[in-house]
């Protein structure tokens, strides 16, 4: 089943001086997801540090700097933990099979 489509309806002027209808079609659908934390927009925010510092922000670019910093610090800490409860579970599952297999029992 197709999304269904909404339709949305404003009033605006045209050159001449009459009014048109326009019509905007848009999707209705589900809002994709946003990480919590991700690179992308800590670069983001590292840039407007940057262009706040050329413009002589500095309170400005360094609230925004640490908030950079911060988010790409817990991007790495989460992706970190991520990784090291991945590799704590293979490891279970392959210290579980050995065991299964030295006593002769069903994984």
């Amino acid at each position: 089943m197709p999304p269904r489509q909404t339709v949305r309806t404003h009033t605006r002027k045209t050159p001449s001086g009459g009014q048109t209808t326009v019509r905007q079609h848009g999707r209705q659908g589900r809002a994709k997801r946003k990480p919590v934390v991700s690179p992308r927009h800590a670069w983001k925010l590292a840039k407007r540090a940057f262009t706040a510092g050329r413009r002589k922000r500095r309170v400005t670019a360094a609230v925004l700097g640490g908030l950079a910093l911060a988010e790409l610090g817990a991007w790495v800490g989460l992706r970190g933990a991520g990784f090291l409860l991945a590799t704590v579970g293979v490891l279970a599952l392959g210290a579980a099979a050995l065991a299964a297999a030295a006593t002769g029992g069903d994984l």
